[in-house]
């Protein structure tokens, strides 16, 4: 018989200061009871965009360091993907 984990993911965006700026924030519960919750804000600056990224995570005993390293691992995913994206073209 198979394991089935199901990890609950949220995720809402925040138009109030469209054009200048955006926020996304979202939150992830997996079943090992690991609770993240992220978000990341861009705005307009003059050479481009700056992108604010915040993670917090709680985790039970024993979980935290092996949850922080895989969280790291997205977040530095995340900036090199926003990176190429919002990366104007030379």
């Amino acid at each position: 018989m198979g394991v089935v984990c199901i990890t609950d993911v949220t995720l809402a965006a925040v138009p109030d200061g469209l054009p200048h700026s955006a926020e996304i924030f979202g939150e992830v519960r997996s079943p090992g009871r690991v609770r993240m919750s992220y978000g990341f804000a861009s705005d307009r600056h003059e050479a481009g965009s700056v992108v604010t990224d915040t993670l917090h995570l709680r985790t039970p005993p024993g979980l935290l360091g092996f949850a922080a390293s895989q969280a790291g691992a997205v977040l530095r995913a995340r900036a090199r993907v926003l990176t190429g994206r919002l990366a104007r073209p030379v």
